[in-house]
């Protein structure tokens, strides 16, 4: 697992900001033997 996270923001006006999330794959069931994929989720915001 991993997450990461950067933001802007001037002293007047818009800012900006970006996060990225991975998550490794994890055993999906009791008897380990079914995997669930790994993913990455990356999120932006913006605002005034």
């Amino acid at each position: 697992m991993g997450f990461a996270s950067f933001g802007w923001q001037p002293e007047e006006g818009w800012y900006a900001g970006t996060d990225v999330r991975y998550m490794s794959d994890i055993m999906a069931d009791d008897e380990n033997t079914a995997k669930a994929p790994s993913y990455t989720v990356v999120g932006l915001n913006t605002g005034v």
